[in-house]
């Protein structure tokens, strides 16, 4: 098999949202690159030929961009975590702010948008994370392309509180049986930490019982095993409420924000927003353990639409413990077949709210008109899937209001937006 040639004096002109890798052209032809910065010169070689794209790596920096820094992780080049440590901060929120309008003009449909920043410490910022347990006993995240266990000795992006309980975790678990699996360890704004375990072997039993019981800072931890959940100890982390002082928590078997100083920030714009409107109910799809559900009720009645049951059970002890201003139900149920029951019965919504996971909504909004809705918020974490979802508004006449960038991940080439439409008249 002959090799692939190598490409020579190739400009990267901007960052691809899907991979992280470097955007230049040769002759015409798109050619992507990985761990590359825009603004570098390159020899690439090519790793693959396709008709219409070349993918490589860098063989020669010929000019390195000034925009280019050496990574602060001595793992940044093995670790899968992180791809885009090699370049500054600002440079890593003007690419993704260029690859949210991009997608929403050419995707969505829309007139060129202002794109605002929502975002905080590129390190340090990350309350949660997930670290793999190999046969071995080797912890830590997973190597770029492979499930090889990169070890390592300190994670820049992690919350420094999390960081001193992986510590503790990690002196334990060397004297203990071995641990095989996923391993979640997430810490509340208390500084106390809970972790949730996806064992594939038997014999963590002891591994666990004893970790709770050597390490005071770690509460709780739960556990799943040949398809069955185990609670032990306090499961529920504490955080507080970026728009009033009102505490909530959020359990480690489900799904929360790890950048918890972000996510304070989108609650505030979430507030900001629906002060600005005068909605008389509010439904809420893809509400998970009620972040922003908390808020919403401070502002009309809600109707809170979530499919895992265990983050619905999670959402209504919050509001029982915290209880806004206005009446707010919680359907644990999937949200499409809910929207054709509001529809069927002639329920108008006022305002939509919607957070759905990657794959986005894509049956969800097509029938807005019919259901009355005059504003739709849409927080996303993909934005090929917000713009396609968000191309079905605005051909029922919705504009665009407001796109904020909202950068949960540093570092990473990941995207997440949270955009509001009103109905144009």
């Amino acid at each position: 098999m002959n090799e692939l040639p190598i490409l020579h004096a190739v400009r990267i002109d901007s960052l691809a949202y899907g991979t992280g890798h470097g955007v230049g052209r040769h002759q015409g032809k798109v050619v992507f690159v990985e761990q590359s910065c825009p603004g570098d010169l390159v020899d690439v070689r090519l790793t693959q030929r396709k008709k219409r794209m070349d993918l490589g790596r860098i063989e020669s920096l010929l000019e390195a961009s000034p925009k280019r820094r050496t990574p602060p992780c001595p793992h940044a080049e093995t670790c899968g975590g992180c791809s885009w440590q090699s370049i500054s901060y600002e440079e890593q929120l003007k690419q993704k702010a260029a690859i949210l309008s991009d997608h929403l003009m050419r995707l969505g449909g829309f007139e060129a948008p202002t794109i605002s920043r929502i975002h905080g410490e590129e390190f340090g910022f990350r309350r949660k994370a997930r670290f793999h347990i190999n046969p071995k006993g080797h912890f830590g995240f997973y190597a770029k392309h492979s499930r090889d266990v990169v070890v390592f000795e300190r994670c820049p992006i992690l919350h420094h509180e999390l960081s001193t309980l992986i510590e503790l975790v990690r002196a334990c678990l060397t004297k203990l049986p071995a641990l095989c699996g996923e391993l979640e360890l997430g810490v509340g704004m208390d500084g106390l930490g809970v972790a949730c375990l996806k064992a594939y072997a038997p014999g963590w039993e002891k591994t666990v019982s004893r970790l709770l019981k050597d390490i005071p800072s770690l509460k709780g931890i739960s556990v799943r095993h040949q398809g069955r959940w185990k609670h032990l100890g306090d499961t529920a982390a504490r955080f507080t409420l970026a728009t009033e002082p009102k505490p909530y928590h959020q359990q480690a078997r489900d799904f929360w924000q790890s950048n918890v100083d972000v996510n304070g920030q989108v609650q505030q714009r979430m507030d900001g927003i629906m002060s600005d409107l005068s909605s008389r109910n509010i439904v809420e799809l893809f509400g998970g353990s009620g972040n922003l559900t908390l808020l919403l009720g401070n502002h009309a009645p809600v109707r809170m639409v979530e499919q895992n049951p265990s983050a619905c059970t999670t959402a209504r002890k919050n509001l029982s413990d915290q209880p806004p201003q206005h009446p707010v139900t919680v359907d644990s149920t999937d949200a499409e077949p809910y929207l054709k029951k509001l529809l069927h019965a002639k329920h108008p919504i006022d305002t939509l709210v919607l957070d759905p996971p990657r794959i986005g909504f894509p049956k969800g909004l097509q029938s807005l008109n019919e259901l009355g809705v005059k504003d739709l918020i849409y927080l996303s974490c993909n934005p090929s899937t917000l713009a396609r979802d968000l191309s079905q508004a605005r051909e029922q006449g919705f504009r665009l209001v407001s796109a904020d960038l909202v950068d949960f991940f540093p570092q990473t080439y990941h995207v997440e937006a949270l955009v509001h439409l009103t109905k144009g008249y």
